[in-house]
C-alpha cells in the first residue's frame, strides 16, 4: 500500500469525504508539489482502493441519506474527471468515498 492509499483509507474511515479533501490535504502536506503528478496519484490510489474493495464511491447532493453507491462501470470515467476532485457548489451533486467498514 503506497502513502496515497493509507491517507485516503485513514481519513474515509469514519464519514463520506469528498474527493476534493483528499487532494487538499495532501496539497497542505508539500505546497510545492508537482499539482498534475498528485493528483494522477491520487486517482491511481483511489482506482487501487475501490478495485481492491477496500473503498467505495458514493454520488450525491448533500449525503443525508440520499446518497447513493456508483456502479463500478461508472468508476474509472468519473475518477479521472478533474472536476471530480474540486470542491462542489452547494446541493450540487458529487462523489465522496467511505471504506466498507465504517
Amino acid at each position: 500500500m503506497d502513502n496515497f492509499e493509507s491517507a485516503i483509507l485513514e481519513l474515509a474511515t469514519e464519514d463520506y469525504m469528498g474527493l476534493w479533501e483528499f487532494l487538499w490535504s495532501e496539497e497542505a502536506k508539500n505546497p510545492d508539489c508537482d499539482k498534475l503528478g498528485l493528483l494522477e496519484g491520487l486517482q491511481r490510489s483511489v482506482k487501487e482502493l475501490v478495485k481492491s474493495g477496500r473503498l467505495r464511491i458514493y454520488r450525491g447532493s448533500n449525503f443525508t441519506g440520499e446518497e447513493k453507491l456508483v456502479p463500478v462501470s461508472d468508476l474509472t470515467e468519473l475518477i479521472d474527471l478533474r472536476s471530480s476532485w474540486e470542491a462542489p457548489q452547494t446541493g450540487s451533486e458529487h462523489l465522496r468515498v467511505l471504506t466498507p467498514d465504517a
